[in-house]
This record gives structure tokens, C-alpha cells and sequence, in this order.
């Protein structure tokens, strides 16, 4: 990692970009103080979330790490109907159901600072009164426990709501791609999520979207600011969901991959022809 990354990081983690968003690593560090920023609070059976403390309104937190991958901006893993899915891709990724997620991975490999925040937050959570009362383990996907498993920390969120059949149906925002407004359309339990995570780039002192810039897609290696809820659910197993609000490029230190880059060297064969079957070997040594 080199310095300006460094740099980059240090500063956009302690940097939100709007006055309101607490920035994760000052949120996590007062929970051990006498003045909290955040708190926790049961919104549901299965479901605790950070509020700002003393408030009835989801903390947004802001932080910054080196972007890794992601699934496709605006269709995520969906891939309906007879459109051409990936290899493997299962039968529940083709129609609404919660399996359905717009997903971002952060690069872990040097900087593991997530995992040791998410860490942390969760010593708190399992201190709340009423948290886990079953004694549920912790799951054990992106759990910090596996050192072979911090290569990468996903955020995601959900591209349909669970809303249950006949409840009242809105119009799904506008810019929602096809594939999510027809799917939504067709199910009776799922709605797509209005909230789709956007993808931003920091261009002189403005944000844009990134499909208006230069280059066009986040690359692996770049530094990102990104704002994102926090929650703990509760089936089987327990976890913590960081759920994403926006991704904001705000350093381009990405390599620029093209796909002429993985072709191969063109050799001209009437400077070198190819060898043929049949063709003659003169003035060489056999070894038997």
C-alpha cells in the first residue's frame, strides 16, 4: 500500500461527507465511553440496529477502504428469465427473493480495520440487555475469526423488501434496472428495494455519477468512502450487516484493465510460418 493510499485512508475515515454521518471508527470507540454517539436497540424479533443515540433514526456511518469488487451496479446477482446467467448461478438468483443483493468487497488483505471495528461493535451488541437471549452462536461467514478469511469484507444490501402478499405495492423507482422492476412486479411477497446503493466518483470538490466518469467503474485498489447502516440479525446464527448507502470514489488508485490487455502476442506468419504436418527437418539432431 503507498502512501497516498495511506493518506487517502486516514483522511476519509475520519471525513463523512455529510455533517450528519458519524464516522464509524469515532461511533465504535465511544460506546466505551460515558457519552455514546450510537445505541443499540431491538427493532424486531430477529433484528437489532444502531440509532443514533437517543433518537428513533438509523445511524448513518461513514468510512473509507481500498475497493476490491463488486457485483453488477444496478442488477447485482439478479439475472432473470432467459437472459444468459454466470456458470453456477443458482435458481434463486433469478427471481425476487432476499438471496437477491447488491454487493461491494473491500480489500482486507494490509488493512484489516473493518474486522477489527466489527469486532468491537460486537463485544457491545453481546452486552445489551435482551440481545441473544437463546444463546444463537455467532455465524461464522465474515466473522474475523478465520485469518484466511479477511482477504475481503463484503457489504451488501437487499434489491427486494419482504413486504408479504397483498400488501399495499408502490412503483419502483424509475432508474431501477428492467431486470429488478419486472421481477418486483411479479412477486407477491417481494418489492424491490427503492434504496439501491449509489455509485459515486469525487471529482473536483463534486460528486458525480460514476457512469459520467472517467474511468467509468470502480477498479480494485481504488480508495472509497462509503456510508452504510449497522445491524444485527438473528435466525440460526447470529451477524452483524453493514448495509451500504452509497460508494463514493474518492482516489483512483485502480490499474485500468482492458480486455486487449489478457490477448496475446500476434505473430505474422509470413515472416514466421507455422509449422506444418508433413514438413521437412533438415541439419537437426534426433535424440531417441
Amino acid at each position: 500500500m503507498n502512501a497516498e493510499t495511506i493518506a487517502a485512508l486516514d483522511h476519509w475515515k475520519k471525513t463523512p461527507l455529510r455533517p450528519t454521518d458519524i464516522p464509524f471508527v469515532d461511533a465504535v470507540r465511544s460506546l466505551r465511553g460515558d457519552h455514546p454517539l450510537v445505541e443499540a436497540r431491538m427493532q424486531g424479533p430477529s433484528r437489532w440496529t444502531m440509532l443514533r443515540s437517543g433518537t428513533d433514526q438509523p445511524a448513518v456511518f461513514s468510512y473509507a477502504a481500498v475497493f476490491s469488487c463488486a457485483d453488477d451496479y444496478e442488477t447485482g446477482n439478479l439475472v432473470l428469465d432467459k437472459n444468459r446467467p454466470p456458470a453456477g448461478l443458482p435458481w434463486d438468483r433469478r427471481y425476487a427473493n432476499y438471496k437477491c443483493n447488491y454487493a461491494y468487497a473491500m480489500d482486507t488483505t494490509v488493512d484489516k480495520s473493518l474486522f477489527e471495528l466489527q469486532l468491537d461493535l460486537e463485544e457491545y451488541i453481546q452486552g445489551c440487555p435482551g440481545f441473544n437471549a437463546d444463546g444463537l452462536p455467532r455465524r461464522e461467514y465474515q466473522s474475523g475469526n478465520n485469518p484466511e478469511f479477511m482477504q475481503r469484507y463484503w457489504v451488501r444490501s437487499p434489491m427486494f423488501i419482504n413486504i408479504g402478499d397483498g400488501a399495499a405495492r408502490n412503483m419502483p423507482r424509475a432508474e431501477l434496472h428492467p431486470w429488478v422492476v419486472e421481477a418486483s412486479r411479479r412477486s407477491r411477497w417481494y418489492l424491490a428495494n427503492p434504496d439501491r446503493p449509489s455509485v459515486l466518483a469525487l471529482e473536483k470538490g463534486l460528486l458525480r455519477d460514476i457512469r459520467k466518469c472517467t474511468p467509468s467503474v470502480l477498479y480494485k485498489g481504488d480508495v472509497v468512502l462509503f456510508t452504510f447502516t449497522a445491524s444485527f440479525t438473528l435466525g440460526r446464527a447470529w451477524a452483524t450487516q453493514l448495509v451500504p448507502l452509497e460508494i463514493v470514489r474518492v482516489l483512483g488508485g485502480g490499474t485500468n484493465l482492458s480486455s486487449v490487455d489478457f490477448s496475446v502476442p500476434v505473430v505474422d506468419r509470413a515472416l514466421r510460418p507455422s509449422l506444418m504436418d508433413g514438413e521437412a527437418i533438415d541439419g537437426t539432431s534426433f535424440a531417441l
